[in-house]
C-alpha cells in the first residue's frame, strides 16, 4: 500500500514539474517573460515606453530613431541595453559592437530599463 501511494505521489510530483517546464519556468534558473515589439509594430505605432518614459525594442537599421532601450541577444539571454551604454561617440549598434572593448561589460534588462537579466560584452 505505502509503495502504491508514494507511486503516486512521484507521479504527481513529475506530472507538476513537467507543467512548470512547459510554461516557461525553470527550477534551477530565473526565467522572465520579455516584451518586444516587432519592427511592424514599431513602424507603425512608434516604439513603446516603459513606466521610467524609455523607449524600447529592436534597433531599426534604416530609421531615422533608436529605442532608448536596444534588444540585443548575448549567449542564451535576450533582453535590452541602454543605448546610453554603447554610445559611446558612435551613430549604429553595429559599430558600438565593433568598437567596443571585449573587458566592458554592460547589464541587460528586462523592458523596464532596472531589471538586470544579464551582461552584454
Amino acid at each position: 500500500m505505502q509503495h502504491i501511494v508514494r507511486s503516486k505521489h512521484l507521479v504527481l510530483f513529475s506530472l507538476l514539474c513537467s507543467v512548470a517546464l512547459m510554461a516557461g519556468f525553470s527550477l534551477s534558473s530565473k526565467s522572465f517573460l520579455l516584451d518586444i515589439p516587432s519592427q511592424s509594430d514599431v513602424r507603425i505605432n512608434g516604439y513603446p515606453v516603459n513606466k521610467n518614459g524609455e523607449s524600447y525594442g529592436p534597433d531599426i537599421k534604416d530609421s531615422e530613431i533608436s529605442p532608448d532601450l536596444i534588444l540585443v541577444q548575448s549567449g542564451s539571454v535576450l533582453g535590452y541595453v541602454k543605448s546610453s551604454d554603447l554610445n559611446d561617440g558612435v551613430d549604429s549598434l553595429a559599430e558600438a559592437i565593433s568598437s567596443t572593448p571585449t573587458s566592458k561589460t554592460i547589464p541587460i534588462y528586462l523592458e523596464d530599463g532596472t531589471t538586470v537579466i544579464g551582461e552584454f560584452t
